[in-house]
């Protein structure tokens, strides 16, 4: 600190601006990270609003059946139940089978005539919409899961486990972290009324869902109304901190920016000119008063014109001294006089 202090005046400012500018760069760095992750953070609670909304759209129905076309029997992907229908002189029927193509149960001639129906609980169709997120180009990817499963392909990974154990255990119904250049959410899920007919417990699980092999993955029962029964997991690609805040600033952003820098150059431009500059020309007066020969006739050197009615502190000390210099020449003068 003491060798800062012998530093000049002008040598303080310049390190003092360098550690202010730092200090602003690294503040606008971390306030400018923590709005990204604001702003990704809700754009994945609108993910989750949308799935939850997908979900709440399938449930007031009791689910939905998705009818498929005659000659693409694999188009229904999971279901459910299949329901085959003969509109002929075949009696309406419903297909048990779960393999065979459904358009082959009825008579050669009525298959013209058949339409296949295949039921999806809410579930399904929330987790057919991510199917189509995921292949899609869209930055957000969603899924639900929980800690136990009908079907495998819904288990959850590393972070789906860590926020399960974290939401259970606060209570809290989100939870979320950055991984590398993603952000990772997570939404607790509710079990609803229609939950309960497939999630109750096994024994008590329809006979479709029984029969159908992708849904017996060892879990997903134990459910309870209103009870929280596992989460939804969106993932979303955090933009670079520059990039974003460019992106979202507007003209009046820019324009409070651009005056912010403005007003910054002129503090700097007023500590120059009026303090420091100022101070400059007092220091050099003061040594060439401190250097003139006693010897010699006395001369007071010159200062800059001073207004002595100013307030300001500089120009007083600059008054000051000018008059001290006064004092000096004329106690100079009554010593070679004594001399004589």
């Amino acid at each position: 600190m003491q060798t800062i202090r012998r530093l000049s005046l002008v040598t303080q400012f310049s390190l003092l601006l360098l550690v202010l500018m730092v200090v602003l760069a690294v503040a606008v760095s971390v306030i400018g990270r923590s709005l990204v992750v604001s702003q990704t953070l809700n754009e994945g609670r609108s993910v989750a609003d949308m799935a939850e909304h997908i979900g709440k759209w399938g449930a007031q129905y009791g689910g939905v059946s998705v009818r498929v076309a005659k000659g693409t029997p694999n188009a229904a992907g999971s279901f459910l139940e299949r329901r085959v229908y003969g509109l002929g002189d075949e009696e309406a029927r419903v297909a048990s089978s779960f393999g065979a193509d459904p358009f082959f149960l009825v008579k050669d001639a009525n298959r013209d005539k058949v339409e296949v129906y295949y039921s999806k609980n809410p579930a399904l169709v929330q987790r057919e919409v991510s199917d189509i997120a995921a292949a899609s180009k869209s930055n957000a990817k969603f899924r639900l899961t929980a800690k136990s499963v009908l079907n495998q392909a819904n288990a959850p990974n590393p972070f789906e486990n860590e926020a399960l154990d974290a939401i259970a255990t606060s209570g809290a119904t989100e939870y979320f972290k950055v991984q590398g250049n993603q952000l990772m959410y997570a939404r607790s899920v509710v079990a609803a009324k229609a939950c309960i007919r497939c999630h109750d417990s096994a024994d008590n699980a329809p006979a479709f869902l029984k029969a159908n092999m992708q849904f017996n993955g060892g879990g997903g029962f134990g459910y309870k109304e209103g009870k929280p029964a596992g989460i939804i997991s969106v993932s979303i690609p955090m933009p670079e901190t520059t990039t974003a805040l460019a992106s979202s600033l507007t003209l009046d952003g820019w324009l409070a920016l651009l005056a912010l820098a403005a007003t910054c150059v002129l503090i700097l431009l007023f500590v120059g000119l009026r303090v420091i500059a100022p101070l400059g020309r007092v220091r050099r007066f003061a040594e060439a008063l401190s250097n003139t020969a006693v010897s010699a006739r006395f001369q007071v050197p010159s200062l800059d014109d001073i207004d002595p009615k100013s307030a300001n502190e500089v120009d007083r000390l600059a008054l000051a001294v000018s008059k001290l210099g006064e004092s000096v020449r004329v106690l100079f003068d009554r010593v070679l006089q004594a001399r004589r």
